[in-house]
């Protein structure tokens, strides 16, 4: 659920402003979830909540509780002592003399002000729904920089693995951690291996599990496609087809293919409830490991290589 802090004081003038807010908004939802409220009737209340909840969405806020700038102490509290910008704060106000709108605008970080008396039902509905954009928004800007720093750490710790058995076992590993990161509050449990095929034609004759991980751990070492369950190799087949990654309910299936014509394929099981966002994020992750994939593939080559010529070498000498 989205959820709300609101505060004012149990002396307010307008005591009723709490069950009004829930009337007006406790039937909506947002993003196909319901609107979760809390209630806080002092600046010490408000603290103790901010602090057990900090995806606490919007903070309704009175300016005066059992001081007149109590409001503001919990500004503070919020934005210097929890460090917390992402939750928007509408100040609401009976007594807009005490603060006036520019000075709080501009000194605090508070992203609204209202005062009671033109705050109808229609603007309060209109003002909470956008703030709640908002914060959606800043959900995704600081979801997306996080995931490109996991993607960046983990391509370039994958990289440095030039033996293909540890850069194998690393794809796998870090591509289960860059989901779960993704999907934190899902508590995925996820399933994967590696495989790899000669050449992309159907149908399979031969394919190699080199690494397996859940559900799929006894696959590892597996040769024979008969051995693999259908369900598998139906998605297998259609992204061999396809010639490129694929999703498919719950199933995540990315094709590396190497300049030897040989391909590479991870298989993710457990990717459900996915956002375009997030189908994004795992693309540019895919994207890195097949140019890594390459890059493992031109160093070994280059190592044959070399070896032959030493060996002709000793040879003519």
């Amino acid at each position: 659920s989205t959820q709300f802090l609101m505060e004012n004081s149990k002396h307010d003038d307008d005591e009723e402003i709490h069950p009004v807010t829930i009337r007006v908004m406790g039937d909506v939802e947002y993003s196909g979830k319901k609107l979760e409220f809390y209630s806080a009737f002092s600046g010490k209340e408000a603290k103790e909540i901010l602090k057990k909840h900090p995806d606490i969405a919007l903070i309704l806020l009175d300016l005066v509780m059992e001081t007149d700038m109590a409001g503001l102490d919990v500004v503070k509290y919020l934005r210097e002592d929890l460090q917390n910008h992402q939750t928007r704060i509408m100040l609401r106000t009976g007594q807009p003399a005490i603060a006036p709108e520019k000075k709080i605008i501009i000194d605090y970080e508070i992203n609204d002000y209202r005062e009671k008396t033109n705050l109808t039902s229609n603007r309060l509905y209109s003002a909470i729904i956008s703030s709640l954009r908002s914060y959606e928004d800043i959900q995704i800007i600081n979801k997306s920089q996080k995931s490109l720093e996991k993607i960046i750490q983990s391509s370039l710790g994958i990289s440095k693995l030039q033996s293909l058995d540890k850069f194998i076992n690393g794809v796998l590993s870090q591509f289960i951690t860059l989901i779960q990161h993704q999907s934190i509050a899902l508590k995925l449990k996820i399933s994967g291996m590696v495989l790899s095929t000669k050449t992309n034609q159907i149908p399979i004759q031969q394919i190699i599990i080199h690494e397996s991980t859940g559900e799929y751990e006894n696959y590892s070492g597996t040769r024979d496609p008969e051995t693999i369950p259908k369900n598998i190799m139906v998605n297998i087949e259609q992204t061999l087809k396809a010639e490129t990654d694929c999703y498919n309910d719950d199933v995540f299936t990315g094709m590396f293919k190497l300049p030897d014509q040989s391909v590479y394929l991870l298989y993710i099981k457990g990717c459900h409830n996915f956002s375009q966002f997030d189908k994004k994020i795992i693309t540019l992750f895919s994207e890195h490991i097949s140019i890594a994939f390459e890059n493992l593939y031109k160093y070994q080559k280059l190592e044959v290589d070399q070896s032959k010529t030493l060996i002709n070498l000793e040879e003519i000498l």
